[in-house]
């Protein structure tokens, strides 16, 4: 019998060889989920790392694109002493070219004595603050925001909206409550703050709507035109060849930066950042698993030194050793996906990104556990091959 059991096990198939390394995979709960948490944790610090960096570069592309030069300004070129200004009828033909998603316009209408009571009872003197008149687009065409209340709506030309600067001056941090402010003799209902931006220089003063029915002879310093991502330059030549069709110079029209390859620098950047990352984290990975398999291999030398002794080669010993790895990194690797995919969207709804992960990343978890479960029990295994049965059933491999 111990001859037949001998020439039995010796002659193994490999399927044999695999059903017993999934046996005795499962037979260890306890060494099985340690090695199983190991991979795990390594894959889906991989996947997270990868998730994470993709969603942080994300949201820093989109801060850069939405800091990048969209807005075109367009105003009258004081240096060739030309008597060329703009008009309504300007501000019409640039919010009809398709490449415009937005566009405005103001004037400086002068400087005014701004109180928040009445003349007759303010004994403060007022502060002086500059007066724009400005169209209705204009703080979507500037990218501009509030820090309080509205911007102005059509029937709302009464009231006025402060730039930080004069409601600073004024002292007026909040609206709402019949707030209201005096320019002049007159006094206007406060419908919001606007945060200041060094780019427009109306974000400062107090800004009061234009005519709803603007003429198109009133006269206006500068339009200001919000363009999709891309179509600066095109929209530029376009705005330039209207509203200046011979070239004269009489207006100064800006063109947006292209910050197209500086996006694809970070962009790479980034992606080498995450690359590098993932791989430490996968040979963290490997390393927990190899010492996992090397303290399976010291744990069961009085089984190994019986197996050799009834007839099991050192490939078949080495073949199940490594299939256990394997199946054990296939495990994790599927959990550790799952996992960082988990991870991914939690820290990118914590920090406000958009959850970007390429697909193929966790899809390749499986493999990749397989891969790395393979190569860290791979000494192992061969460790396990060059027991010898004597010296393993005396209890000293």
């Amino acid at each position: 019998m111990a001859l037949e059991g001998s020439a039995r096990v010796g002659k193994a198939s490999f399927g044999q060889v695999v059903g017993e390394a999934v046996f005795c995979v499962m037979e260890r709960v306890r060494a099985t989920a340690f090695a199983v948490v190991g991979i795990a944790v390594g894959i889906a610090a991989v996947v997270a790392t990868v998730g994470a960096a993709s969603s942080a570069g994300a949201s820093q592309l989109l801060v850069l694109d939405s800091a990048a030069a969209r807005t075109i300004t367009v105003t009258p070129n004081l240096t060739t002493g030309a008597t060329r200004t703009l008009s309504m009828a300007d501000l019409r033909a640039v919010q009809e070219f398709p490449q415009v998603v937005a566009a405005g316009a103001y004037s400086l209408a002068g400087q005014v004595t701004a109180r928040t009571l009445a003349p007759w009872e303010d004994a403060t003197g007022g502060v002086s603050v500059n007066t724009y008149e400005v169209s209705m687009g204009l703080l979507t065409a500037c990218s501009c925001r509030l820090i309080a209340g509205s911007w102005f709506s059509e029937g709302g030309a009464q009231g006025v909206v402060l730039g930080a600067g004069a409601a600073a001056a004024l002292g007026i941090e909040r609206v709402g409550g019949g707030r209201a402010v005096f320019l002049g003799g007159d006094g206007y209902e406060v419908l919001g703050i606007m945060k200041a931006s060094p780019s427009v220089p109306v974000s400062d003063g107090v800004l009061r709507l234009q005519d709803a029915q603007g003429r198109s002879s009133e006269r206006l310093d500068a339009i200001v035109a919000l363009v999709g991502h891309g179509w600066g330059e095109a929209a530029s030549s376009a705005i330039r060849t209207a509203l200046d069709p011979n070239r004269t110079g009489v207006l100064s029209i800006s063109t947006p930066v292209n910050y197209s390859q500086v996006r694809d620098q970070i962009e790479g950047d980034i992606d080498a950042l995450y690359l590098v990352l993932g791989a430490v984290s996968m040979l963290v990975g490997a390393i927990g698993i190899a010492n996992t398999r090397l303290m399976a291999v010291f744990e069961r030398t009085s089984e190994i030194g019986l197996r050799r002794a009834l007839g099991a080669g050192r490939g078949m010993i080495a073949s199940q050793f490594l299939i256990e790895s394997s199946i054990l990194g296939a495990i994790g690797g599927m959990l550790g996906a799952a996992a960082g995919v988990v991870v991914v969207v939690v820290i990118a709804t914590s920090q406000n990104w958009p959850p970007v992960l390429n697909g193929l990343v966790p899809l390749a978890g499986v493999p990749a556990g397989l891969l790395t479960g393979s190569l860290a029990g791979l000494y192992p295994a061969l460790r396990a091959s060059r027991i010898e049965p004597a010296a393993a059933l005396r209890g000293s491999a």
